[in-house]
């Protein structure tokens, strides 16, 4: 673990020794919700939330689970709707990129094989029209081309 990772572990074990005595404080169950908005609370990473959360204890009152249930999902959920409408958008504009990369490399791919079959095409024309004499391609030093030439013959034009 290194030295950021020891500090970030110790700060979030710190804030769960103070969240965990104010929810039994308040009589409240460590559920996901409560402990939720507590931890905004504690951490005030929420102005909003910390605001209504500290009118409603002003005068010595206990937060109540409905509290806290509202506060979440006042101030929190939709944060966590918006956070999934964010990521679900950027997942979106990936995949258009993607399927228009992978439009263009197809179009790139058929191209590529249209000028395969072309140059197959000519090299055919240009291996069955060789000029042999006894047997052998007039301009190679191979012996022994009738096989070779008549592999060519057989390819159609």
């Amino acid at each position: 673990m290194t030295g950021v990772d020891r500090d970030n572990a110790q700060r979030v074990a710190e804030q769960l020794r103070i969240v965990l005595p104010q929810l039994a404080q308040h009589s409240l169950a460590v559920t996901p919700t409560n402990y939720a908005v507590f931890f905004e609370h504690i951490t005030q990473s929420n102005a909003a939330l910390c605001a209504e959360f500290d009118t409603l204890t002003t005068d010595g009152r206990h937060v109540s689970s409905t509290d806290c249930r509202r506060l979440f999902e006042q101030h929190l959920a939709p944060f966590s709707h918006q956070r999934l409408e964010e990521i679900r958008s950027a997942i979106h504009a990936v995949i258009l990129e993607l399927a228009g990369s992978l439009a263009s490399a197809d179009s790139g791919m058929a191209s590529f094989g249209d000028s395969l079959a072309k140059f197959r095409k000519s090299l055919g024309r240009a291996t069955t029209s060789h000029a042999t004499r006894n047997g052998r391609c007039i301009g190679c030093r191979n012996r022994g081309h009738a096989q070779h030439v008549a592999t060519f013959a057989e390819r159609p034009g």
